[in-house]
This record gives C-alpha cells, structure tokens and sequence, in this order.
C-alpha cells in the first residue's frame, strides 16, 4: 500500500510549480528519516510509528489535502485489519449532521 501511495504522490508532483517542490522533497526527507529511526530496533520496541501532524501544519492544509489524509489512514488501518478511525469518522460525521 505504502509504495504505491509514495509512487502515485511523485506523479502527482512531477509538473508542480517550483516554490511547491521544495516544500514536498523536504517534508518527504523528513519523514523517511523519522520512519528510519523509528523503524531501527531501538525504534521498533517503542511501538512508534509515524507521528500526529501539529496544528500549524493542520491548518496550512487544503481540504483536498486534508482528504488525502483521511483516506490515506482509511487505507492504512483496513491494512492493518483496523476499522476504528473509519466508525470514528462516520460517527462525527454523522452527529454534525443531526440537528440540536
């Protein structure tokens, strides 16, 4: 799943304008240093992979961006055999939905 992901995200980039592709390489080496350390075995003991995204980041995201996100971790949990985030978002969505 993942390399397909990371293979289908340089594509989409391949005609980016130049002031976004910096950005996007320096955010991408960032994260396969981050997955290295935490995947070495000092790193797989700890049981940490990845990491919350902090609200600075959150909030300079589009919603297109931010769809991505959640079906990324639709992907990533039905991978791993978990539904929960999906009943999670179902059921927040579903409560805004209803009137007070």
């Amino acid at each position: 799943m993942g390399d397909t992901y990371v293979k289908d995200e340089f594509k989409r980039h391949k005609t980016a304008k130049p002031e976004f592709v910096k950005p996007f390489i320096t955010e991408w080496t960032n994260y396969c240093v981050m997955l290295s350390k935490q995947l070495s075995s000092a790193g797989i003991r700890k049981g940490n992979i990845g990491k919350d995204l902090d609200s600075d980041k959150m909030e300079q995201l589009s919603n297109e961006h931010i769809q991505q996100l959640v079906e990324l971790r639709v992907e990533a949990d039905k991978h791993m055999g978990r539904d929960d985030f999906l009943q999670n978002l179902q059921n927040v969505t579903e409560s805004r939905e209803k009137p007070i």
